[in-house]
């Protein structure tokens, strides 16, 4: 049995810019690379979205891309055994040999269907959370029985408690293979925060299958050895130097009755070079100067007909007595060099001695390019964070939602059902 892993796709991320279409793009490209290989079941470890409530361009062209894909899937795949504490059992259900979990880009609060659930309800894919199924593949090869299963995204710091809840056990005597979309301590060493570690991931189980890392990595189990496989995103979302040096792509998992291997596939994307900018007691006018000249030195290397490269600068330093980091605009240099190259200039490591701490955090919201409900929502989480439990989390969650849509009735009766979130 061959399978194809997907993961991070982040359709409609960069949308009305002029990167708005490299998500597709690749998506398709990674679709196609993979459909190559002959397939029986494709795997998507969440975030195939990137916005929990995407416009209705992005659905449109995301139900052309899973159309298209499940016209050319040649296996038949049935669910023999479902189990799950939300769903009724099922046997002999007939499903596309398309597999998903949602992440957290597309986490909506369970009043709400969200993206990844309409593309279920379209019988585009079968969407696990915190389910179990075993699921018959008939391929031009022969018949296979494999079981899948998948936590979709939650809060990092309730993983552990869901995983644990849940407690999925493997199906005997079959391949056995578990999605997750989860932040692990293992892999950001820097979060302080108690969060779940790859060791707690259970055993008897073949593959795990990470979401929400956004570059490729292949790692072993701590205890059982059992192969993590983390394929990464699809698209250049984060910028940063990793996603510059290590390649986007595919897995393909090729489990027989004798060996199971799994080969990482790597898709073309646009260039990213990633360049790290320190200074000391710099005139905003001096710095300007310095980023022009750098950012000559890199045209030099690059050819008319490369599509353009995405060019990130990392500020860091502090300012010279008396200027804001606001005093540093860089719109016309970006402006005077965007028929070349697409830049992106981090500032929000750039300080003075004028900066308030709430100056910082609001500064480092704007630069992760947060809606305005998602930016009220991520602040107030900051100020009120930490000691709050999950339930608390969710009445947030709901009451911004509700407000960004403009329900003011379902608003009020959030409110009037938490009372108070501090009495909770």
């Amino acid at each position: 049995m061959k399978i194809a892993v997907i993961s991070d796709m982040h359709l409609g991320y960069a949308i009305d810019t002029e990167l708005e279409n490299d998500s597709y793009d690749n998506a398709l490209q990674a679709i196609n690379i993979a459909l190559k290989q002959e397939p029986d079941l494709f795997l998507f470890p969440g975030d195939i979205f990137h916005n929990k409530i995407p416009k209705p361009e992005v659905l449109a062209k995301a139900i052309e891309l899973f159309s298209y894909l499940k016209s050319r899937i040649k296996s038949k795949s049935k669910i023999i055994e479902l189990k799950s504490s939300t769903r009724a059992p099922t046997s002999e259900l007939n499903i596309p040999s398309i597999i998903s979990i949602y992440g957290t880009h597309e986490k909506r609060n369970p009043d709400n269907i969200n993206p990844i659930q309409l593309l279920e309800k379209a019988n585009l894919l079968y969407n696990l959370h915190a389910e179990s199924a075993l699921i018959k593949v008939e391929g031009e090869k022969g018949t296979s029985n494999i079981g899948i299963h998948g936590l979709s995204g939650v809060p990092d710091q309730y993983a552990r408690e869901h995983l644990t809840s849940w407690n999925p056990a493997p199906f005997p005597g079959v391949p056995n293979l578990l999605m997750i979309h989860q932040t692990f301590k293992d892999l950001i060493p820097a979060i302080t925060e108690d969060i779940l570690e790859l060791s707690e991931l259970p055993e008897g189980f073949d593959y795990f299958l990470l979401g929400h890392i956004h570059w490729n990595q292949e790692l072993k189990h701590p205890k059982y050895n059992i192969p993590i496989l983390l394929p990464g995103s699809t698209v250049l979302t984060q910028m940063n130097k990793v996603e510059s040096k290590i390649k986007k792509g595919l897995y393909i998992i090729d489990i027989t009755k004798e060996s199971k291997k799994a080969t990482f596939i790597p898709i073309n994307t646009r260039s990213l070079i990633y360049h790290s900018f320190e200074f000391e007691n710099k005139r905003p006018s001096e710095l300007i100067i310095e980023i022009s000249d750098l950012i000559e030195s890199y045209l030099k290397n690059i050819t008319e007909d490369q599509k353009k490269v995405l060019l990130k600068i990392k500020l860091k330093g502090k300012l010279a007595p008396g200027f804001l980091p606001t005093d540093l605009n860089l719109r016309n240099i970006i402006k005077k060099y965007s028929n070349k190259m697409i830049i992106n200039i981090d500032k929000k490591d750039v300080v003075s001695d004028e900066v308030t701490e709430g100056a910082k955090i609001l500064t480092e919201l704007k630069q992760k390019q947060l809606s305005v409900d998602q930016l009220g929502l991520s602040i107030l989480k900051e100020i009120i964070k930490p000691n709050i439990q999950e339930t608390q989390l969710q009445k947030i969650d709901n009451l911004f939602e509700h407000l960004s849509a403009g329900n003011l009735e379902k608003a009020e009766q959030t409110l009037a059902l938490g009372d108070n979130l501090k009495n909770d």
